[in-house]
């Protein structure tokens, strides 16, 4: 409402100015342009007030708005009016000098831009009381390099006080050339905020502030002319120069929301992509391209721990107040899924953030049906054929920990399950079976059992756990070649791999012989196999030589298996 009442006092301010030119014998052309120049900052300044009620741009650009008509006031045939008007013509260039450096947020946050602005603010305040009170006589007209060419009222000054021409025209060539550096200090800043701006920053401040270039660099020369001589041709065109650069600003404000509103399109491409697999690391990249801001960070939420983890299971940290950094948080009925942490420029964006976590949550909702799809594989008849690898997880001390954590250990176990799931299906591998605190998964041919065996590890020694809970998992990877039945897999291998998985420790893993010799060629370079002996296990015949898979960030020592000891 605010806005809508402001905009109809600019425009009644417009009508009104626009009258008293035409009653000057102003040109029509001149009227129109004039007219159009401040209704298009009146209505960009009433977006942005509906858009952002509670940021000072709106107000501003309907402030310049309403300030743009002054000169045209100049004309009226009331001796007060005219001579007020002539005193505070300058006002319009100070409120547009601060709309180019608090742009967008609506404050100048810099110290800079606070100096350079006061020193613009205190020379146009200077101009005042001598337009004011030491001239008798109201020009007859506006220089012709102004915005407009009018007889004006040609009438005596009501509030002089003393005429002084001479001290009054020196005033005006030294305030005018101090207007002039204030000016280019203002441009140096606008450049420099481009220059030092972060890739969404610029994308929103390019469109403004390329106008705002343009209209001060117009504006320093218009103020260097009116203080020299300079020929008829010259002043002829900055007549039409100084409001086509001025009328950049809120053309270039009107370009940025149409940007802002292309922009969204990317969120089509983002929902497209959500289609076949990802990583954590290539949805934040979409996601990234999609806001067009590098520094994107998602975050994970994690129930249990109570915080938010980044792709890779760490606690991923919140930007604090006063950073440059903001967050969206993403819900769905109220309960947290996840985060995404952004340029703080996004917030002016809303539509766009909004439409990005839309599909952030969509993404989330995808992995989780599909983790559930992947963990009934075993009753849909989809586990891999022939030759697999076994991977058998079970939680160390799960007695304890019930006893410690009481009733929410359901959700520490529920999440240790969940991200055992993801980590089975990121590396093609179905889960078989989850009882208790027990998980069973396999591993075709062509899938990876080791790089899921140390990212389980890897994750859930990086997890937030509530209360400082430590949670470990001993796993056992074993290759066999097991019966395949309506009830799953069926055989000794199966057995067998439950057996060395169970005899191992939290944070250790364990290989059969077989699966030594099968992956010891491909493990990774830091990665290496130790011997651990042969053992009897329990149920099956034999000895079965063991070893101990080891890589430098994971913990290489455990104390002896929980077998009997090796023959010899």
């Amino acid at each position: 409402m605010a806005a809508l009442i402001a905009a109809v006092v600019g425009l009644a301010v417009a009508l009104a100015a626009g009258l008293v030119s035409l009653r000057a014998g102003v040109d029509a052309v001149v009227i129109a342009q004039d007219q159009v120049i401040g209704v298009a900052y009146l209505v960009a300044g009433a977006i942005a007030w509906r858009r952002r009620p509670d940021n000072a741009i709106g107000p501003l650009l309907v402030a310049i708005g309403c300030t743009w008509y002054i000169p045209d006031f100049q004309a009226a045939p009331v001796p007060a009016i005219a001579s007020l008007a002539f005193a505070t013509r300058r006002i319009v260039n100070v409120l547009s000098g601060y709309l180019f450096l608090a742009f967008p947020s609506g404050h100048l946050g810099v110290r800079r831009h606070r100096i350079v602005m006061g020193c613009a603010i205190a020379l146009t305040a200077i101009q005042v009381p001598p337009r004011l009170l030491l001239v008798d006589h109201i020009p007859g007209a506006l220089s012709q390099v102004d915005r407009i060419a009018t007889r004006g009222c040609n009438c005596a000054n009501p509030f002089m006080l003393v005429s002084a021409p001479g001290p009054f025209a020196r005033i005006e060539s030294v305030t005018a050339v101090l207007t002039v550096v204030s000016t280019v200090a203002i441009i140096a800043l606008v450049i420099l905020r481009l220059v030092e701006a972060t890739t969404p920053m610029r994308r929103i401040l390019w469109p403004v502030l390329f106008g705002s270039l343009v209209g001060l660099g117009v504006f320093a020369l218009n103020l260097l002319v009116s203080t020299v001589h300079t020929d008829a041709g010259t002043r002829g065109a900055l007549t039409w120069l100084v409001p086509l650069a001025r009328a950049a600003v809120p053309i270039g404000f009107l370009v940025g929301l149409l940007r802002m509103r292309m922009g969204q399109a990317a969120v089509a491409h983002l929902v497209v992509g959500l289609h076949g697999d990802r990583t954590p690391g290539s949805l934040e990249r979409a996601i990234a391209r999609a806001l067009q801001d590098p520094a994107v960070k998602l975050g994970y939420w994690s129930p249990a721990g109570g915080t938010y983890v980044d792709g890779a299971g760490k606690v991923l940290a919140m930007p604090g107040p006063g950073s440059s950094l903001s967050v969206a948080i993403v819900k769905r009925a109220d309960v947290p899924l996840g985060a995404i942490i952004h340029d703080a420029v996004l917030d002016d964006d809303k539509p766009l953030l909004d439409a990005v976590s839309a599909a952030f949550a969509l993404a989330l909702d995808r992995d989780r049906l599909a983790s559930a799809v992947h963990a009934q594989a075993a009753a849909a008849g989809q586990l891999p054929s022939g030759p697999v690898t076994f991977l058998y997880a079970d939680v160390e001390g799960s007695t304890a920990l019930l006893q410690r954590l009481g009733e929410r250990y359901a959700d520490v176990l529920a999440e240790e399950r969940r991200l055992l799931r993801t980590v089975v299906r990121r590396h093609r591998g179905f889960e078989i079976d989850s009882r208790a605190d027990e998980f069973f998964a396999a591993f075709g041919e062509t899938a990876d059992p080791v790089a899921a065996a140390l990212e389980i590890q890897r994750r859930l020694r990086d997890h937030p756990w509530p209360d400082g809970t430590v949670l470990r998992v001993r796993i056992g990877l074993h290759w066999g070649q097991p019966q395949m039945t309506d009830e799953g897999y069926v055989g000794l291998d199966v057995h067998r791999a439950s057996r060395i998985g169970s005899a191992g420790h939290g944070g250790q893993i364990l290989l059969s012989e077989v699966t030594r010799q099968r992956v010891e060629a491909h493990l990774p370079p830091d990665a290496t196999v130790h011997p651990l002996g042969a053992f009897a296990l329990k149920g099956l015949p034999g000895l079965e030589p063991i070893s101990q898979l080891t890589v430098p960030d994971l913990p290489e020592t455990f104390p002896a298996l929980r077998l009997d000891p090796p023959a010899r």
